[in-house]
């Protein structure tokens, strides 16, 4: 039914992926052309191929990659608490469900069963998959293809793409169980996230936290659903965490030093790449404490304004928009007064 929909561009649904296409770009590219704007295009011209090539499973397999491209629809990160799953909307009443589904089928059988990964990857037709249920809230069937990809399908011909498979697994699951109001098995996929980041790579973590999930999509969670105690004593730990990162680093600014690799997952291109990242590092963590300051405001907690005492000590206001640690305070100082940050946390750890 989509590929004739396809071909006559002022049907409702063909409307509705072209609108969809058109907001979910921006998100993706910056000024730069969508590719999602050549699919119908393409679409139809497979659709010819197709009529005497009909066993193409590379064009089968290309022509659905485009459509589920079109109808992929997970929520954004701040809209998943709001996110109501309509029972009137399962995958099976949607008009092109039977036509997606058979095509997915037929990939399986013919490609997937059989091993020909020089036409899709394993991974590729489960992340494929995944989104194709998410998309028609099929959300339990989605589940089973983001656990299946990301305990046995995160690896790859290619090197650099078995650990995609697993971040797209991880950050899928989050959002999937998010969906379903399971905000505990949410919570695990998030952790297991955060803790892959801090092992891979630290100076991401630390510094600008990087793509897919970051510690503020677990704060949004922890407060999506209720969870004051352990959001105040999350934010807690991490910000402390953070700053006691930057300052177990900050005697080394302004040196010179044969080699700035300080271990196997922490290395610097340069004295100026490295003073980058610490900087930033340093303003992440006074970040963490000012949201920290917020939520205890907002949850009125008992130490709000023993945080927010040192939050006034730290902070520097720049301009109207921007605010940051007052570059007049020595690290020693520094030092001191974050010390007083989630001392039981650390002391216990």
């Amino acid at each position: 039914m989509i590929d004739t929909l396809v071909a006559n561009k002022s049907s409702p649904i063909v409307k509705y992926l072209l609108i969809l296409t058109a907001v979910l770009a921006p998100l993706f590219s910056q000024a730069q052309p969508s590719p999602q704007e050549a699919y119908p295009a393409r679409i139809q011209a497979i659709n010819e191929i197709l009529k005497t090539d009909s066993l193409n499973y590379a064009l089968i397999w290309e022509r659905l990659e485009m459509k589920v491209n079109m109808m992929a629809k997970f929520p954004m990160a701040h809209e998943l608490c709001d996110f109501k799953l309509d029972s009137t909307e399962i995958g099976q009443k949607l008009p092109f469900y039977d036509e997606f589904n058979a095509d997915f089928v037929k990939i399986h059988e013919k490609v997937i069963m059989e091993g020909k990964d020089e036409i899709v990857e394993v991974g590729d037709f489960y992340l494929n998959r995944m989104w194709f249920y998410a998309g028609v809230n099929e959300l339990d069937k989605a589940i089973a293809d983001a656990t299946y990809l990301r305990d046995s399908a995160s690896y790859s011909r290619y090197s650099d793409r078995g650990d995609y498979y697993n971040n797209w697994a991880l950050y899928s699951l989050f959002d999937l169980y998010i969906m379903k109001g399971d905000g505990e098995s949410a919570l695990m996929a998030i952790d297991a996230m955060l803790d892959k980041k801090k092992i891979q790579d630290p100076v991401i973590y630390y510094s600008v936290h990087g793509g897919f999930l970051n510690y503020q999509d677990k704060v949004e969670l922890l407060a999506c659903f209720g969870q004051q105690k352990e959001l105040i004593n999350y934010l807690e730990y991490t910000c402390r965490d953070h700053f006691d990162w930057y300052l177990a680093r900050a005697h080394y600014k302004g040196k010179k030093l044969d080699s700035w690799s300080f271990a196997d997952n922490e290395y610097y291109t340069s004295k100026e790449s490295f003073e980058y990242y610490l900087g930033s590092a340093k303003h992440k963590s006074f970040d963490l404490l000012r949201q920290l300051v917020d939520y205890m405001k907002l949850y009125e907690h008992p130490e709000w304004k023993k945080y927010e005492k040192i939050l006034s000590d730290i902070r520097f206001q720049m301009n109207e928009n921007y605010e940051t640690v007052n570059p007049e305070l020595s690290d020693r100082q520094l030092k001191k007064l974050t010390s007083a940050i989630a001392s039981d946390h650390i002391d216990k750890n």
